[in-house]
């Protein structure tokens, strides 16, 4: 689950902090609020990271460089999306992002 900053201010720092205390592995969306360089800071447990895969292999490559490079042990690959969109209830729900709203681990293109 991405966007953990609707919920909490901390987000996926939080949530990162909260399973390495109780000793389980953190499974950081590709979707988040936080870049997975701060979320892998955030405790000392395992992490794995959900990919998303870009039209761009470059950005995709980066991705996986800086998961590498931030000590993720793991990729889990979603193969059902190629990156966050506009399902029928997300946009019935009225496109409740903020305008301002970036997810740190997707191309801003």
């Amino acid at each position: 689950m991405g966007a953990h900053g609707f919920v909490r201010p901390e987000a996926e720092i939080g949530t990162a902090s909260g399973a390495a205390a109780a000793g389980t592995i953190y499974e950081s969306s590709g979707a988040s609020a936080n870049p997975l360089e701060a979320i892998a800071k955030a405790g000392s447990g395992p992490k794995w990271l959900q990919l998303y895969f870009n039209a761009d292999i470059g950005v995709t490559r980066s991705l996986l460089q800086r998961a590498r490079d931030a000590g993720y042990s793991a990729i889990i690959i979603t193969t059902d999306a190629l990156g966050p969109g506009a399902s029928d209830e997300f946009i019935r729900l009225g496109r409740p992002f903020p305008p301002n709203f970036t997810f740190d681990n997707h191309d801003p293109r």
